[in-house]
C-alpha cells in the first residue's frame, strides 16, 4: 500500500548540533498540524549528532521522521537541494537543527493558506532567542498579500521580505525546481530565498511570530570573517538569479539594496572583529560600494543608502553605529 502524501515536508540539514537539535525535532513533533515528513540530513557532522539523533529515534520512533546520513560534508545548499528532491509533501519548509517551531507554526501557516487559496508561498513572523533566555518578537506589523512576481522581488531586494527561507512555506509544484546555487560560501539562506521565489506571482505574510531563531554569536552566521571574494560570489550570484528582470528599473533600484546590504554585512562583521584582515577587507568593501549605486539604494531605501553612505566616508562612524545596533537588536 502507497504511503499517504504529507501535506507538508520539512526540511532539516544537521551539522554540529547535538546540543540542539532534540529540541528541533521535538518541536516538529509537537505541532498542532501532525501531517507531515521530517527529513533529517546529517551532513557528515564532525560531533556525535548523528548519534543522538538515532537513540532519540529509537525511544520515540516516528515513522513521519525519516534519517538520512552523509559520510561526505556537502554544505548547506547541496544538503538542501538533496532534501528538496526527496520530498513528497504539497507544501515543504525548512528548519535549522539549533532552531525550533512554535507548536503551531504549520497550523497557522495553513490556515493563511485556506485564507488566500491561490497563494505559492506564506511567511511569518519569527523570534530571536538570546543566550541568556530573553525573546525579541520580529514580526510584521500587519498582514500582506502580493499578487504579482515583480513586487514580490522588488521588495525581497528592498528587504521588506524577509531573506530566510525557515520563516516560510512553499507550494512544492511551483517552488521544487528552483534550487539552492552551488558554491555559496556566506548568505546561502538569502541566495536561496531568492531563488525559490524566482517565479512566485501570490505571496502572503502574516504577523504571527511562528519561528525561534538562536542568537549564537560563536556560530557560523556570527562569528567567523568571511573573506571579500565571498561577498563578490553572493552578489554574482543574485544578478545570475535575476537575468533579464535587471532591465526592469524597478527591480534594478531594489537591487542596489541588496547589493549594498551584502557589502555592509561583510564590512560591518569585519569592523566588530578588528585586525590586520578585517581592515583589508573593510577598505575593499568600501571600493565596491560606488557612489552611483549608493544614490540608487537611497532612493529605494534611505536606510539602507545612507548605512553604505556611511560606511564609504567613515568607517569609525559606521563602526561606533552598528556597534550600537547590534547591542540593542541582537544582543552581540
Amino acid at each position: 500500500m502507497e504511503a499517504m502524501i504529507p501535506r507538508t515536508s520539512i526540511i532539516m540539514p544537521v551539522y554540529n548540533t547535538a546540543d540542539t537539535v532534540i529540541e528541533a525535532i521535538r518541536s516538529v513533533q509537537a505541532q498542532t498540524d501532525p501531517d507531515f515528513e521530517l527529513l533529517i540530513i546529517i551532513d557528515a557532522s564532525p560531533d556525535n549528532s548523528q548519534q543522538v539523533i538515532e537513540e532519540y529515534l529509537h525511544a520515540n520512533p516516528d515513522p513521519r521522521v525519516k534519517v538520512y546520513a552523509e559520510t561526505i560534508n556537502r554544505g548547506s545548499s547541496e544538503v538542501r537541494n538533496y532534501a528538496m528532491d526527496l520530498i513528497r509533501g504539497r507544501w515543504f519548509a525548512f528548519l535549522d537543527s539549533d532552531d525550533f517551531y512554535r507548536s503551531d507554526y504549520l497550523e497557522k501557516m495553513h490556515a493563511a493558506v485556506e485564507r488566500y487559496p491561490q497563494v505559492q508561498v506564506v511567511a511569518a513572523g519569527h523570534s530571536m532567542l538570546y543566550p541568556d533566555g530573553s525573546e525579541r518578537d520580529r514580526s510584521p506589523q500587519n498582514e500582506k498579500y502580493y499578487g504579482d512576481n515583480e513586487q514580490i522581488l522588488v521588495d525581497y531586494l528592498n528587504d521588506q521580505i524577509t531573506p530566510f527561507t525557515w520563516d516560510k512555506i512553499y507550494r512544492t509544484d511551483v517552488c521544487r525546481g528552483y534550487h539552492y546555487p552551488q558554491n555559496v560560501q556566506r548568505g546561502d539562506d538569502g541566495v536561496g530565498s531568492l531563488s525559490l521565489l524566482t517565479n512566485v506571482s501570490q505571496m502572503a505574510i502574516i504577523r504571527e511570530s511562528l519561528y525561534v531563531y538562536r542568537v549564537n554569536a560563536s556560530g557560523l552566521t556570527w562569528g567567523s570573517l568571511p573573506p571579500v571574494t565571498n561577498t563578490e560570489d553572493h552578489i554574482g550570484h543574485l544578478e545570475r538569479i535575476l537575468g533579464d528582470r535587471l532591465h526592469n528599473p524597478r527591480i534594478a533600484s531594489a537591487f542596489n539594496v541588496a547589493r549594498a546590504m551584502v557589502i555592509l554585512l561583510n564590512a560591518q562583521q569585519a569592523l566588530l572583529i578588528g585586525g590586520t584582515q578585517a581592515q583589508a577587507i573593510v577598505r575593499r568593501c568600501r571600493q565596491m560600494l560606488e557612489w552611483k549605486q549608493i544614490i540608487g539604494a537611497l532612493q529605494s531605501n534611505r536606510m539602507v543608502g545612507a548605512a553604505a553612505a556611511l560606511l564609504k566616508m567613515s568607517p569609525a562612524a559606521y563602526k561606533a553605529f552598528y556597534s550600537a545596533y547590534a547591542r540593542k537588536q541582537y544582543g552581540l
